[in-house]
């Protein structure tokens, strides 16, 4: 028995046709020649190109626009479908170019295949790119696989991945490559280029990066610590505002020669991290050294006759033997205050 619903202001052209359990969201746009059948939720704002066929049983997120024939939909909200699609899951804000194939896969949120690419049997995770003419097979040589990719990597122009890899968050696949072994996360994978370099290698670890929507190789590695002090550096200097972050990521700058922060990032590695923030990195570190002494003194004004002479005054003996307790307290921090302190009670600094 046929059950179909609509929103009030749901537009549908000419011809259209469903059959089964149908509901359309509001606003959504249908053209003409459209069938729907089966068990099928289509949200709202939602735009079907003429001519499409949605058949079997799912759903079409809010905001998406279907510009291609699909069966079984599992798609997210304000997703892109010009490829074809079976029987696979979709996140949010995915984007499958013309003449793109995804068959059986799981995307994350925000993944884009571009045209004439293909993906069968794959978990994806967010936010990875692959670019036109790129395949993952579902095939070894030997027997069928599925496949495992993670969030954030950029796969080349016409890359290969073979059936049964897994491949790392970050990692950057270059144009033309074969994958047929298991690729860490962050690294960048060339093996062309190792062909005609051979000293130069097909792995380079910690080279690829994924950078507030920026896929990047470098010329120089920098590992997860520093990747995290420098995005945590970004936040305190933007109020943790990521559209401010992107703009300043592409900025020229003239204190590093009129480049951009990627550029910088791209050619010097850890090193353009310490540039790009030193100024503020010192400031802060002073100011701490600073306001610890302060409470040094503070603390032990009751204790002797001078504070000031006293914290430059050099200990006696014992492992802080010939450093002062201004030296000290500036190189471990306020921890080693309480122990200062004792000093002072006890006399051992006169």
């Amino acid at each position: 028995m046929d059950n179909f619903r609509r929103g009030p202001n749901t537009k549908m052209g000419l011809r259209f046709e469903y059959e089964g359990d149908v509901t359309i969201g509001d606003y959504t746009i249908i053209d003409s020649g459209v069938i729907i059948r089966g068990k099928i939720a289509i949200g709202e704002n939602v735009k079907i190109e003429p001519y499409i066929k949605i058949t079997g049983e799912g759903y079409v997120g809010d905001g998406s626009h279907i510009a291609h024939n699909i069966h079984n939909p599992q798609i997210g909200k304000n997703c892109i479908m010009k490829g074809e699609v079976t029987d696979s899951v979709l996140g949010d804000g995915c984007e499958i170019g013309e003449n793109a194939q995804v068959t059986r896969c799981n995307f994350g949120v925000g993944v884009k295949m571009k045209h004439f690419s293909g993906a069968r049997d794959a978990d994806v995770g967010d936010y990875t790119n692959f670019s036109e003419g790129s395949t993952i097979s579902n095939y070894d040589g030997v027997e069928k696989k599925k496949t495992k990719i993670g969030g954030y990597v950029m796969i080349g122009v016409h890359a290969r991945i073979m059936g049964g890899v897994e491949i790392g968050n970050e990692v950057f696949v270059a144009d033309g490559a074969r994958v047929d072994k298991n690729l860490p996360p962050r690294t960048y994978f060339n093996p062309e280029k190792a062909l005609k370099y051979p000293q130069l290698g097909a792995f380079h670890d910690n080279c690829s990066w994924y950078l507030y929507g920026n896929y990047l190789v470098l010329d120089k590695s920098v590992g997860p610590k520093y990747r995290s002090e420098f995005i945590n550096e970004m936040i305190k200097k933007f109020g943790g505002n990521v559209e401010e972050i992107k703009k300043w990521l592409i900025t020229p700058i003239q204190k590093v020669g009129g480049r951009t922060p990627i550029q910088c990032i791209k050619e010097e590695g850890c090193r353009a991290l310490d540039d790009l923030f030193l100024n503020t990195k010192k400031v802060r570190e002073e100011t701490k050294k600073a306001e610890a002494v302060s409470k040094l003194k503070e603390a032990v004004k009751n204790y002797v006759d001078d504070a000031e002479y006293w914290i430059n005054t050099e200990i006696p003996n014992g492992p802080l033997y010939h450093k002062t307790p201004k030296e000290v307290v500036e190189m471990l921090g306020e921890k080693i205050i309480p122990l200062m302190v004792s000093f002072a009670k006890t006399k051992t600094i006169h």
